[in-house]
């Protein structure tokens, strides 16, 4: 089971959701705590605002209600008292908070709770209220302030609450007597906002569950595309190269990777096909050499075949074992050089005597085709450094097909040109040539352009991919060009210095 979590948690789909998830989450975090801060400062700001529009009213009406009585001061007359305590208490109802008239000294001198027994107290405040006096700091804000009105969040020693508070001043003839003074409790005053932060918290919550949804959905369409493609790996693996990915089902950051996988899947049918190819091939090239050795030796030990025709019948059979032999040699350098064991044993090598004696080689079949050698005689002194042997079979398998594929009365021409880097060798034969979708192909293993052997009867279709490893082992390159029912010539550059790059 641990296993298996640790297999889904390192897949592409559950990181992409738990990505996906963490940044929502942490998007409605921010999100939420600035809402709420906002939703904090501008409740306040109302808060504040409506308190001191209250404080405001009501030091104008506490202003006009002691001018229209003669007793003086306040404190002293019962009808001012209770009207003032009226004045209060409409006020704390109308704006749920505490409403207290303050002396100049911070001493509180009403306030709108039940009173005490005035006559025996001598104070128009409730015990709560009873003897308070506000803090000399705070005082010395409210006769500061400008205007005679503040507002602003305190923190009072007696209740130790944190309240909001908004102060307007009592002037009588034009002299200030009192501080109105409005309290609410923040606990209070933000009751609001702890309904407004659960709304907030149940729609932030159905949002996080829908976008948990979305984002499931999501990262299922962004892995369907490379679903699809290790799916098409899968099949590959079991040898069905036919499959292809469609591009047109993927994304435009997935399509190359597609095309590519498309690309490879091509390749390996080329190459299974030009495997069976190859393995119907020399099955066929070694059956009947091995069928003939075998009958003319047999046919020779049982006293079928004259002993005078002897000499003629060893004659077809060593040639057939030196056909066998090449094969192998061939097979053998292949491999050696694909497992990267294969050794240069450098010297100067002269590359216009090496031609000349290659060509000779051919004489034979050159001279029963008519065919027209071009070139040789022009050819001027060029020595390389490179392992001969190998080389020798580059060119020996270039002009072996040059010979072969050039029709009766065509042209063979041999050219080379050389400086101080470099000796480029061009082998061109008259013929059919090779079909332009043929030629990004003909330097692959086994593969051959004529697919009905026919004229190719003796190649396996390793003749040119051993000779461009040859080739790329010395530093150097090969290429073709072609021109169908015209010409076909292959083009092989060696550095001169054999560490070249």
């Amino acid at each position: 089971m641990a296993v298996l979590k640790k297999r889904r948690f390192k897949s592409m789909f559950w990181r992409s959701f738990a990505l996906i998830v963490v940044i929502v989450l942490f998007s409605l975090l921010i999100s939420g705590v600035f809402l709420l801060a906002l939703s904090s400062s501008y409740w306040k700001e109302q808060t504040l605002n409506r308190l001191m529009n209250e404080a405001k009213n009501l030091s104008a009406n506490a202003e006009l209600v002691m001018d229209s009585f003669s007793a003086d001061p306040m404190i002293d007359d019962t009808r001012l008292a209770e009207a003032m305590r009226y004045a209060v208490q409409t006020v704390e109802k109308t704006a749920e908070c505490d409403v207290l008239l303050v002396n100049l000294n911070g001493l509180v001198v009403l306030c709108g709770d039940n009173p005490m027994d005035a006559e025996s107290a001598g104070l128009y405040t409730c015990e709560k209220h009873a003897g308070m006096r506000l803090d000399d700091e705070l005082m010395e804000l409210l006769r500061t302030s400008e205007n005679g009105g503040y507002s602003g969040d305190v923190s009072l020693k007696n209740p130790d609450d944190d309240y909001l508070l908004a102060c307007d001043t009592i002037y009588r003839e034009r002299e200030p007597s009192y501080f109105v003074i409005l309290m609410k409790q923040k606990v209070l005053a933000f009751r609001s906002i702890s309904k407004y932060s659960g709304m907030v918290v149940f729609s932030s919550t159905i949002a996080v569950v829908l976008s948990f949804f979305a984002a499931y959905i999501v990262c299922i369409w962004i892995v369907r595309p490379l679903k699809k493609i290790s799916d098409a790996t899968n099949r590959y693996a079991k040898g069905e190269f036919n499959y292809r990915i469609d591009p047109n089902e993927t994304y435009l950051e997935v399509k190359d990777l597609a095309d590519s996988v498309n690309g490879m899947a091509e390749s390996l049918e080329r190459i299974e096909e030009s495997r069976s190819n190859f393995v119907a091939n020399v099955s066929h090239e070694l059956k009947t050499p091995m069928t003939i050795i075998s009958g003319f030796i047999d046919g020779m030990l049982d006293g079928t075949i004259e002993p005078s025709e002897h000499e003629k019948y060893l004659s077809v059979v060593s040639d057939e074992t030196k056909r066998l032999s090449k094969l192998v040699v061939d097979m053998l350098n292949m491999s050696k050089m694909e497992a990267g064991r294969l050794t240069l044993n450098d010297s100067d090598v002269e590359l216009s005597s090496l031609l000349l004696k290659l060509a000779l080689l051919f004489e034979q079949p050159i001279e029963e085709k008519k065919i027209a050698l071009l070139g040789l005689d022009t050819l001027e002194r060029t020595v390389i450094r490179a392992d001969e042997g190998l080389i020798n079979q580059v060119f020996y398998n270039l002009l072996d097909n040059a010979v072969k594929f050039t029709p009766k009365n065509g042209t063979i021409s041999v050219n080379m040109t050389a400086n101080k880097k470099n000796a480029v060798v061009s082998i061109r034969n008259t013929g059919k040539g090779i079909p332009e979708k043929d030629r990004a192909l003909i330097f692959d293993r086994f593969y051959k352009v004529d697919k009905s052997r026919g004229m190719d009867s003796g190649s396996f279709g390793i003749g040119l991919p051993i000779a461009k490893s040859i080739v790329e082992l010395h530093h150097g390159s090969i290429g073709i060009n072609s021109r169908e029912n015209e010409y076909t010539e292959f083009v092989v550059t060696l550095p001169v210095q054999l560490n070249a790059t």
